[in-house]
């Protein structure tokens, strides 16, 4: 989970940068990196070096206060998202303030000696250290209520069938850790009024606990996942592209050297597909009076990739070597360039690239 959460705020914080006034994004970059922390501090390596470093149950109340804020981000996340009321935020602003002040006087209520207390601790009878669980566990009830609402919410609303999948596994799995909260508050209840440890709700909560983080971690990772899927896709298929469409740019290249944009090779593969797709059409629209008289007066428009490969070849041999300066030939439409879409331009490129070839 902490790694999810370390990769997540990583990637929304690059994601930030170069979006810095995109607001919903800010709270969820926020809310991940105050939950990636929160969860570090949970670490027991790290909470003893903590508590060593300042002072017993300093450790607990920054993981409580951490993640209570990163759940609170991620409701601002959703509000900014969908364009909610927000007044809501400053309500639920407004009782995390209240909480986190609640539960420092408590800690420091409690004797220095026992600021290390855990739920299985002897001294949970003693009333700062068990209104301490109590009032945490509620709050973590609200904000898991809160955000599964909201998931739930935004789900019914999404944008494509995995972010939809993802929320309901999320929302699960919130579900599923605001049980074991209850269950952790009735616990401590129970032992604060002198009652035995209750074996049956911890035989409950482990499961219970792993395997709604196990869903909530799905549910963070399922919409990253498909994007990396995506981009790799993405990428496989311009380099593809970009080799097949080779041949008509190796010619158009030569015949029209001044059309080459950039002689650099940087750049993403993205970008480098689409600047050659650019110079391929710009030469093919100034060869085109050289194709239309290769072509001696068929319908270059309607012509088959192959048809137009052979004409290319013929323009690219009646073309001569240096053009009259100023002379300006008018173009001819060939191939389908006129259309909008840039998908049938790729299309039929490629399509004369590889009859080129």
């Amino acid at each position: 989970m902490l790694a999810v959460l370390v990769i997540g705020a990583l990637w929304k914080t690059i994601d930030l940068i170069r979006a810095p006034h995109d607001r919903p994004l800010r709270a969820l970059a926020g809310c991940l990196a105050l939950l990636a922390a929160g969860h570090a501090l949970s670490l027991p390596a790290v909470t003893k070096a903590l508590d060593a470093a300042t002072g017993l149950g300093v450790a607990k109340v920054s993981y409580n206060v951490l993640v209570f804020a990163g759940l609170y981000a991620l409701v601002a996340f959703f509000v900014l998202a969908t364009g909610s009321d927000r007044r809501r935020l400053q309500f639920d602003g407004l009782l995390l303030a209240a909480v986190v002040l609640v539960m420092i006087g408590l800690m420091l209520a409690t004797a220095p000696a026992l600021r290390g207390h855990t739920l299985s601790s002897p001294t949970m009878t003693r009333p700062t250290i068990a209104w301490f669980y109590i009032v945490g566990n509620a709050y973590f009830v609200y904000a898991y209520l809160s955000v599964g609402r909201w998931a739930l919410r935004y789900a019914r609303g999404a944008a494509s069938r995995f972010l939809s999948v993802a929320l309901w596994l999320s929302a699960l799995g919130l579900a599923g850790l605001m049980i074991t909260s209850v269950n952790r508050g009735i616990w401590v209840v129970v032992r604060y009024a002198g009652g035995p440890p209750l074996k049956q709700l911890n035989a409950i909560n482990w499961p219970l606990s792993n395997a709604s983080f196990v869903l909530v971690t799905i549910g963070m990772c399922l919409p990253a996942i498909v994007q990396a899927v995506g981009a790799v896709q993405s990428w496989l298929l311009h380099r593809r592209l970009y080799r097949e469409i080779t041949p008509l740019w190796t010619a158009m290249r030569d015949a029209y050297p001044e059309l080459v944009l950039d002689r650099g090779t940087g750049g993403s593969i993205h970008r480098r597909f689409y600047r050659r797709l650019i110079e391929c059409r710009d030469g093919l629209v100034r060869l085109s009076p050289y194709i239309a008289a290769a072509a001696k007066g068929r319908d270059t428009s309607r012509s088959s990739p192959a048809e137009l490969a052979g004409y290319i070849r013929t323009a690219l041999a009646i073309k001569p070597a240096q053009e009259e300066p100023g002379l300006a030939l008018p173009a001819v439409a060939i191939a389908m360039l006129g259309e909008d879409d840039i998908n049938s331009d790729v299309r039929e490129l490629v399509g004369i690239a590889r009859a080129l070839g």
